[in-house]
């Protein structure tokens, strides 16, 4: 699927006031990444790092991978897809100075945010550590590779950061940051109630995130729904006993033209251990392309006391997918290629949907491995169309002369969105635009004949049948030297033999007519 580009002026949208925790919050901390900072000046008391280390990129290149400054109408930390080096795998973290949470209960974390994740792995998080940053054993958010939709989240900490005097959080992702489109968060505010202690004993199950579905999917591709529910209660004395809940947890999803619940699923008795629960355990969903669709996860359990927190509905749309095909190898017909040659390919829509398209045409040293050429166009496809795509001409000098090349044609701006066409060849140096010949040669593919000549000759080229009657003269008279090629037309259904004779070469070529 082609990648979408998205504003980024959508990025530091204001968005709608926050409800407060409790009737009397107290602001513990508040950043709002105002002013002018850098990837090596972060505001103050936070860090930027790569790999442990200073971030390698220019100070304010926050498409080179590293969480950066963008500034539209507040500044805002931006982690974008890096276009650089689409092998670089790495570690950055954006980590607050330290928070001291004493004498605070009910210790909750407030963050603006939006997460487009593209394909291929990104292990993007949100981290909290209660002891200044030397072990971060507690997970606040998890983008689990799905994207995450604008929004404030309000996530409870208070099982490990209440009455805590060195409590730090981190944004943290791994892997090559050209798997992901862009990760920005903003307005990081704690909150908590004066007077500390411990969290209550009462259970409180709380439907944290919606992890899967994204904010679109794929139409006519099934997915896993998934959601992320907390469990409050902690494990008593001795601490290494855990505490598990049984509870309901549910899915449903509604088709928003129809307003009619299409898919249900219900856990009964599902486990809960204490903390943050990942349940994944639903049958999959397949949505119908271009539809707009309501999910609603939930959990109930008859001692809960807050229901007010124990449902998520998220709005996602099912996209109609353009597929192109690259169906047909046009040039080169042969596996031997003699001077400047022009690749084409056949390029079929095969889905029914339009949209442009890139078309790509690379070569690559089949014995090396390594790409030597490529060449890129775009299409305007309607649905079901067929274009035949010509690209740049490959001239001298490109290739090395004897050296087998794989040529490789599809669509798709970073990967391919259809089926690959691909031929292995050898390429030979031309001299005065005559092919150099080392020697004849005679074969027949897709209803061609391809001929040889060392030399100046004078040839006879016929087809004859099982019976040794001639059906067909494909050629006659005095050839140059070179590569020839001749369509064998007419011809039924049946088993043929085209014959070359010349004064130095005869050779016979079988050939099988299906129609």
């Amino acid at each position: 699927m082609a990648k979408k580009v998205i504003s980024l002026m959508a990025i530091a949208a204001v968005f709608a006031a926050i409800t407060p925790l409790s009737a009397q919050p107290v602001t513990i901390f508040e950043e709002n990444f105002g002013g002018t900072w850098d990837v090596y000046s972060p505001p103050s008391g936070w860090t930027i790092l790569e790999d442990g280390g200073p971030p390698s990129g220019p100070q304010t290149d926050w498409d080179n991978g590293d969480w950066g400054y963008y500034y539209s109408s507040n500044g805002v930390p931006i982690m974008y897809w890096c276009c650089d080096d689409y092998s670089r795998n790495q570690t950055d973290e954006f980590i607050s100075p330290n928070i001291d949470c004493s004498g605070y209960s009910q210790v909750e974390i407030q963050f603006e945010h939006y997460y487009s994740y593209w394909g291929g792995g990104y292990d993007a998080r949100v981290m909290g550590s209660d002891d200044g940053g030397a072990t971060w054993d507690y997970e606040i958010w998890n983008y689990y590779n799905a994207s995450s939709p604008q929004q404030f989240s309000y996530v409870d900490i208070s099982d490990w950061a209440d009455d805590a005097s060195e409590v730090r959080i981190k944004w943290t992702g791994t892997g090559p940051p050209y798997n992901i489109n862009f990760w920005n968060f903003d307005n990081v505010k704690l909150e908590g109630e004066e007077g500390g202690g411990p969290p209550p004993d009462e259970i409180d199950l709380e439907m944290v995130q919606i992890i899967r579905p994204a904010t679109e999917e794929e139409g006519g591709v099934p997915f896993t729904p998934a959601c992320r529910v907390h469990n409050n209660v902690e494990p008593e004395e001795p601490e290494f006993l855990e505490v598990t809940i049984e509870a309901t947890v549910g899915c449903k999803i509604k088709d928003m033209e129809t307003m009619i619940y299409v898919y249900e699923d219900v856990l009964n008795s599902y486990p809960l251990e204490y903390g943050f629960n990942v349940v994944n355990a639903f049958r999959d969903f397949t949505p119908e392309g271009g539809k707009t669709y309501e999910a609603l996860f939930f959990v109930e359990h008859e001692e809960d006391v807050d229901e007010s927190n124990d449902g998520k509905t998220r709005q996602f749309i099912s996209t109609l997918t353009t597929v192109v095909d690259a169906t047909t190898i046009e040039d080169p017909e042969m596996d031997s290629i003699w001077g400047p040659f022009t690749p084409s390919a056949v390029f079929e829509e095969t889905s029914g949907v339009a949209s442009t398209v890139k078309l790509n045409c690379e070569i690559e040293n089949a014995t090396f491995q390594q790409m030597v050429w490529s060449s890129t166009q775009e299409h305007d496809f309607e649905g079901n169309d067929s274009y035949t795509a010509i690209f740049e001409e490959v001239e001298p000098g490109v290739l090395t002369d004897g050296s087998t090349y794989t040529i490789r044609f599809y669509a798709g701006d970073r990967e391919p969105i259809g089926e690959i066409q691909e031929m292995n060849v050898t390429w030979f140096e031309g001299i005065a635009e005559e092919p150099v010949v080392s020697n004849f040669s005679l074969h027949v593919n897709d209803g061609k004949v391809y001929f040889n000549l060392p030399k100046t000759a004078d040839i006879n080229l016929k087809v004859y049948d099982v019976a040794g009657n001639v059906v067909s003269t494909l050629a006659s008279g005095n050839y140059s030297v070179g590569s020839h090629t001749v369509s064998i037309d007419g011809l039924g259904s049946g088993v043929y033999f085209v014959k070359m004779v010349t004064p130095f070469f005869t050779d016979v070529a079988k050939v099988t007519v299906v129609r």
